[in-house]
């Protein structure tokens, strides 16, 4: 596969925070006696100085040493070969545990190349490593370089990242036009990735390697995430920004014309499961100044920063038919599928049929009114298109048009809110309304025939038998193990025991019955549901004590629960729980120190935390709870016990194993 392109310079991000593209529109419309409300798009926006720009050190005092440098032959480099260059020479030094390399042989003048920008580049460095730039004069002579990893641990953390990209490239084959690869592409970063929303926003949240990883980013992970890929496919790609805005997106090259690609702005915010607009993909610059989405257009972004002029001017893609389509477009031999508000469709030579309706999304609590749209994804899987009605998983074929019923999950009062693939399979979400990010689960693989007549035979009654019976006098035999068959958690792994030990306890029983999801962030209805079953599941009535927790659904008594006894409370400005908002490590201590409290155990040793480099970073609220979970042991530090990570996402593995740890101490 091509690795390096023609040319382009390193574009200066100089205000690359990130902007995200949706206005609010709730509002709603009578129509025929019943009500349809708009879901809620919010605009959101980072301030610029949550951002940090890449370090950039001059070295003192070296004169001498820029005229030497100066005086040899100057190196002429194409911006992907440079990139690549330096990825692999900062990837091999940070193996060997090195802490510099030296670039003084490529003689790289910082006058034409911005080389600071490759730790938002590569996905390689993020999890921990930080570099930055030193030149003398006008040369780049170092990269310095900061992990906090070993180099066991950089090595196992460069085959994850490996692998992702690995697995994003293997979207796209070698026949698909570039046209094709682009959209690909775009279609997997907008229903795999997340815009994020933390504030402050996470250092990673700024580099691919975060939002490959992680599958949270800014429109800087975005856009260089887009970039490297674009880039590994052989295709010319350049990211652009705009100061006024603080956003960044991209321009690739198809053909022989340039077109604007903005990824972040095509993802919908909040995040809609299964989504994909495409107001920004291939536009040029008429277009994307145009309010395509939401209220506002794309300005002030600076096309000379890119080696000369690179006019967008091609309008091929302005008006062609994805405009108004609403989900990933599907090719299937010489037709495409797509959504749109009212259906989905075939197109087949410029013509354009309704192939099904998947009906209407119903508002909880408010009878006869309906959210306006389709919110349903669409996957082709073999030669089947799977989407989601509001209750129901349904397949239709391309071929035949059979349309049928694959799944049909217990919803206890929420809907489906799209689908999507993931991880070798098909995962759809749960939520109580379109404006909530929701619940994942995947498709179990092998699910018995719906509905389908039984071909059994009726039993038949034998005579009884006058013979003795020669079976043995029961014996007491100790419990079967529960055997457990998680894909993704295998023997070796850190945590296989322990989540071994919580399944088998039935306390965490996995996202599905193939996978546990080790190293996805956990819900706070998540949490609070392992808290209830470690409780015994207590009858509780329904109130409505937060305004995201309706009644009958699959958290509703576990959440209300756990704050009658004030474990859990919900956000203070908003009167909202957020069940599908991810906990992180703090807010797990926190809740597990009040359970401790509520369950009359002793607290045993409370001890200061201040050993840990990020100490500090432990908001008042949580800091006497992370004393007690150190100084007990539930909590010991991440990165060979140096970091709490408090503000950090709590992953399903370390939720089992500080629950774990938990019941260890106290004996449950």
């Amino acid at each position: 596969m091509k690795k390096y392109l023609k040319a382009g310079s390193f574009i200066l991000m100089s205000m690359m925070v990130a902007l995200s593209s949706f206005s609010s529109v709730a509002f709603a419309v009578e129509s025929d006696g019943n009500a349809e409300k708009y879901a809620e798009e919010t605009l959101h926006t980072l301030e610029a100085d949550m951002w940090k720009e890449p370090v950039v050190e001059e070295i003192p005092a070296a004169a001498a040493e820029d005229a030497q440098i100066g005086a040899q032959a100057e190196e002429e480099y194409e911006e992907e070969e440079l990139l690549f260059l330096l990825e692999d020479k900062v990837k091999t030094a940070l193996l060997a545990g090195e802490t510099q390399v030296n670039i003084r042989d490529l003689h790289v003048d910082r006058n034409k190349y911005r080389i600071q920008y490759l730790q938002f580049f590569s996905p390689y460095f993020s999890n921990g490593i930080e570099l930055a730039s030193l030149y003398a004069g006008n040369y780049y002579v170092e990269i310095r370089l900061e992990n906090s990893m070993s180099p066991e641990e950089t090595k196992d953390w460069f085959e994850k990242v490996e692998k992702k990209v690995e697995e994003i490239l293997d979207q796209v084959t070698d026949e698909m036009s570039d046209e094709k690869k682009a959209r690909v592409i775009h279609d997997y970063f907008i229903t795999q990735y997340e815009y994020e929303q933390q504030s402050p926003v996470p250092d990673d949240s700024f580099r691919s390697g975060g939002i490959f990883m992680n599958e949270t980013g800014v429109c800087m992970a975005y856009s260089y995430g887009y970039k490297y890929i674009m880039n590994l496919l052989g295709i010319e790609c350049h990211v652009t920004s705009s100061g006024g805005m603080g956003h960044g997106w991209n321009i690739v090259k198809i053909e022989d014309s340039y077109y604007h690609v903005d990824c972040t702005w095509d993802d919908p915010v909040n995040d809609k499961f299964g989504k994909v607009r495409y107001g920004y993909f291939l536009v040029s610059d008429a277009a994307i100044q145009e309010p395509r989405v939401g209220d506002n257009g794309h300005y002030g972004w600076t096309l000379q920063d890119i080696v000369s002029d690179i006019p967008c001017d091609n309008t091929k893609y302005d008006t062609t038919y994805w405009s108004d389509v609403t989900g990933p477009i599907i090719e299937y031999k010489d037709s495409v599928y797509y959504m749109k508000e009212d259906g989905i469709y075939k197109r087949t030579d410029e013509e354009e049929t309704l192939v099904t309706d998947p009906g209407t999304w119903p508002v909880m609590g408010n009878a006869g009114s309906v959210w306006v749209g389709v919110f349903s994804g669409l996957v082709l899987w073999g030669d089947e298109i799977y989407y989601n009605t509001a209750k129901e998983i349904r397949k239709f074929s391309p071929d035949s048009g059979k349309d049928e019923l694959v799944y049909q999950p217990d919803l206890s009062g929420s809907y489906l809110y799209g689908i999507r693939k993931y991880n070798q399979g098909i995962q759809y979400s749960v939520a109580s309304s379109p404006e909530e990010t929701g619940l994942r689960y995947m498709i179990p693989k092998e699910e018995p025939p719906v509905d389908e007549p039984s071909t059994d035979e009726p039993p038949v009654d034998e005579p009884p038998t006058d013979e003795p019976s020669t079976d043995e006098p029961p014996v007491d035999e100790p419990p079967a193990e529960i055997p457990m068959s998680f894909e993704d958690v295998q023997e070796g792994q850190w945590y296989y025991d322990t989540v071994l030990s919580i399944y088998r306890k039935k306390i965490m029983t996995g996202m599905d019955d193939k996978h546990f999801g080790p190293e996805k962030p956990l819900a706070r209805a998540q949490f609070a549901v392992i808290l209830y079953r470690m409780n015994g599941e207590p009858k509780i009535d329904y109130t409505a004590k937060f305004r995201d927790v309706g009644d009958k659904i699959w958290y509703t008594s576990a959440i209300l629960w756990a704050n009658s006894v004030n474990m859990v409370n919900g956000y203070s400005d908003t009167g909202c729980f957020g069940p599908a908002d991810n906990i992180n490590r703090e807010q797990m201590a926190a809740i597990m120190y009040r359970y401790a409290m509520y369950k009359k155990y002793p607290l045993g040793t409370v001890t200061d935390f201040n050993k840990f480099s990020d100490a500090s970073q432990v908001n008042a609220f949580a800091a006497e709870a992370m004393r007690w979970a150190v100084g007990n042991g539930i909590i010991t530090g991440k990165d060979n016990g140096t970091r709490l990570d408090p503000q950090g996402n709590a992953s399903r593995a370390e939720c089992a194993t500080i629950i774990q740890r938990f019941l260890e101490k106290y004996g449950e």
